[in-house]
């Protein structure tokens, strides 16, 4: 027997026709089913189915390579403020990444927390080797209270 919705030949043990997917019920095609979708079925004999469009392309970078890069400078300068101002430098990295990125990529999540972590970092590693610096410098100088002359 034929479908009567595409004219696939089925056999009496098919429950659906392998084209079109059209129910078989009680070894009969049923003849009111209607696709889900005008592309899954053959267009009768003598008709062309219509073009398939395609969306156009995106041209869109939608990648963040350079806030991912700020969030990481931003956490690498924060946890390494301490050791004599490499966390500053690892900070004003992170800022400069962020500003580039918020103005390539508008304001996002990422740059966003990468500028706030570059700020921290700079601010605390700026802290931290201002501290080294007069601890260094104090203790180069020859200075010693009176308690270490005895």
């Amino acid at each position: 027997m034929k479908c009567s919705n595409c004219g696939n030949e089925i056999t009496g043990s098919d429950k659906f026709c392998g084209v079109c997917g059209a129910p078989v019920i009680n070894g009969q095609p049923s003849g009111d089913y209607i696709p889900e979708s005008p592309y899954t079925q053959t267009p009768p004999p003598g008709q062309t189915p219509p073009p398939m469009q395609t969306p156009p392309p995106s041209y869109t970078n939608t990648s963040n390579t350079a806030g991912t890069a700020s969030l990481i400078f931003g956490i690498l300068g924060l946890v390494t403020s301490w050791i004599f101002g490499i966390g500053a430098f690892l900070g004003i990295i992170g800022l400069v990444l962020a500003a580039v990125s918020r103005k390539n990529a508008g304001p996002n999540g990422m740059a966003t927390a990468g500028l706030i972590l570059g700020i921290l970092a700079v601010v605390f590693g700026g802290l931290f080797l201002m501290c080294t610096i007069c601890v260094c410098g104090s203790a180069s100088s020859g200075y010693y209270p009176y308690y270490y002359y005895y």
